[in-house]
C-alpha cells in the first residue's frame, strides 16, 4: 500500500530522484508510528513521547503518564507490547459510454498484522527524587505495498511491490524532583536504529539498508495544588537523525494538559490535552521538508467500576502535517485491573478516514482513486511495584 502523500512525492520529483524520494518516505514514516498506514498514533505526526496503555485508551493523553520523568508513581517496573492492524481499500470510478458514473471497482486492498509499541520502564525513588530508565521504539514503521498492473481490459500486465521498515529505538535515562506542589524531570534519549527499503517491478529489484543515530532531551513539569487537579507540560526537543549519507531533522514536540477528578459520588478522572509540533522546522539534508505545523487535541475519562477495575474512554482529533485536506479522529477504549502491587492495562484504538487523491505508483499514473483506511491498535501493559 502507498499513501497519497508518497504518491504525490513521486509525481513532484518526476520519479527521477530516488534518493530524495527515499528520504521523504522515511520522514513520513515518523508521522505514522507503530507500523500504521494512517495519520496516527498517540501524537498524529509526532514520534512517541511515552508509551502508556492506560492513557493510550484515554485519547492518547501523554502529559500525565506514569512513565514520564516528572510523574512520581513509586518504584516499579513496567513492560508493554501490542499490535497494529491497518487496512486499506482503493477504488476507482467506472463510467459508461456517456461518461456517467455507474459505480466503483476496488483496484487494491490489504490488511496487515504488525507488532509494535513494545517497551520497558524501570524507576526507583522516594517522594522527593526519582531515577529511571526506559526503552521503546521512538520511530517504528513497517510499510507494505503490492499491486498488479492491469490494462483497460483488466488483464494483468505486470507487478510491483514495496517493503520498507524504519525502526529507531530510544534509550532514555532520566531524573525527577518534587518540591511542594511542583515536580519536574529531565531525560536524555539516545536514538539508534535502521531503515530498509525493497522495491520490485516484475523481476527487477532494489534494496537499501541504512543505520541511523541521534539524540534528544525530554521532560516536563507538573503542578498539583490538590489531589483533584493537576496541570502538566511535556516536551521533547528537536533532534537530528544521521546515516552515512543523509541527515533528517525532526521538530520539537510540546504538550500541555489538565487532569481533574470531579467532587461527586462517581469515582472518575477527566483529562484533556493539546499538543503542538512545528513541522515547518523539519529538514532533509539541510533543505525544508515542506510540512505544515500540527495541533493535536486529546480527551479521555476514567471511571472506577470496582475497587480494582477501571473503564477508560477517549477521543483525539488532528489534521495532517503533510496534507491539509485530511483530518481524522480516533476513538479509544480500555480496561485497567489492579490488585496489590500488580497492575494490568489493555487499550483498544480505532480510526477510519476516507479521501480521494491522484495515485502515482512506480510505473505510472493511475488517475483518481478513492481511499478508505482503517486501523485498530491493541496495547497491553503490565506494571509491578517494588
Amino acid at each position: 500500500m502507498k499513501r497519497p502523500v508518497i504518491q504525490e512525492t513521486f509525481k513532484s520529483y518526476g520519479g527521477g530522484d530516488m534518493r530524495k524520494i527515499t528520504l521523504i518516505v522515511f520522514f513520513i514514516f515518523a508521522l505514522y508510528v507503530s507500523g500504521s498506514f494512517l495519520y496516527t498514533n498517540s501524537g498524529f505526526g509526532e514520534v512517541f513521547p511515552v508509551v502508556d496503555a492506560a492513557l493510550y485508551s484515554m485519547g492518547g493523553v501523554s502529559v500525565f503518564s506514569g512513565e514520564n520523568p516528572y510523574v512520581f508513581t513509586g518504584t516499579a517496573i513496567t513492560l508493554n507490547g501490542g499490535i497494529s492492524i491497518p487496512s486499506e481499500s482503493r477504488s476507482k470510478r467506472v463510467f459508461d459510454s456517456y461518461d456517467n458514473t455507474v459505480g466503483k471497482v476496488v483496484v487494491a486492498s490489504g490488511t496487515y498484522f504488525l507488532p509494535g509499541n513494545y517497551g520497558l520502564n524501570a524507576r526507583f525513588g522516594n517522594d522527593k527524587i526519582l531515577l529511571g530508565f526506559d526503552f521503546h521504539p521512538y520511530i517504528y514503521s513497517n510499510y507494505r505495498y503490492f499491486n498488479q498492473i492491469r490494462n483497460e481490459f483488466y488483464v494483468v500486465t505486470g507487478e510491483e511491490e514495496t517493503k520498507a521498515e524504519f525502526n529507531v529505538s530510544g534509550y532514555n535515562p532520566y531524573v525527577g524532583f518534587r518540591f511542594g506542589y511542583f515536580s519536574a524531570g529531565l531525560g536524555f534519549r539516545v536514538l539508534n536504529g535502521y531503515s530498509y527499503t525493497y522495491d520490485r517491478i516484475d523481476t527487477t529489484t532494489t534494496e537499501v539498508w541504512k543505520r541511523w543515530k541521534g539524540y534528544n532531551f525530554n521532560g516536563g513539569f507538573l503542578f498539583t495544588p490538590s489531589p483533584r487537579f493537576s496541570l502538566g507540560v511535556l516536551f521533547n526537543s528537536g533532534f537530528y537523525l544521521n546515516s552515512s549519507s543523509d541527515t533528517l531533522f525532526y521538530p520539537p514536540v510540546f504538550s500541555t494538559g489538565i487532569r481533574y477528578a470531579p467532587p461527586n459520588l462517581l469515582p472518575s478522572v477527566v483529562m484533556a490535552e493539546i499538543g503542538f509540533i512545528p513541522w515547518t522546522q523539519a529538514t532533509m539534508n539541510g533543505g525544508s521538508a515542506g510540512f505544515n505545523d500540527l495541533l493535536i487535541y486529546r480527551f479521555g475519562i476514567q471511571h472506577k467500576l470496582t475497587s480494582g477495575l477501571f473503564l477508560r474512554l477517549g477521543f483525539n482529533y488532528s489534521g495532517s502535517p503533510v496534507k491539509e485536506s485530511i483530518a481524522r479522529g480516533t476513538f479509544t477504549a480500555g480496561l485497567g485491573w489492579e490488585k496489590g502491587k500488580n497492575k494490568l492495562d489493555v487499550s483498544f484504538n480505532f480510526s477510519n478516514i476516507n479521501y480521494k487523491g491522484e495515485e502515482v505508483n512506480l510505473t505510472g499514473d493511475l488517475g483518481t482513486l478513492y481511499f478508505s483506511e482503517t486501523e485498530t491498535d491493541i496495547l497491553v501493559q503490565i506494571r509491578r511495584e517494588l
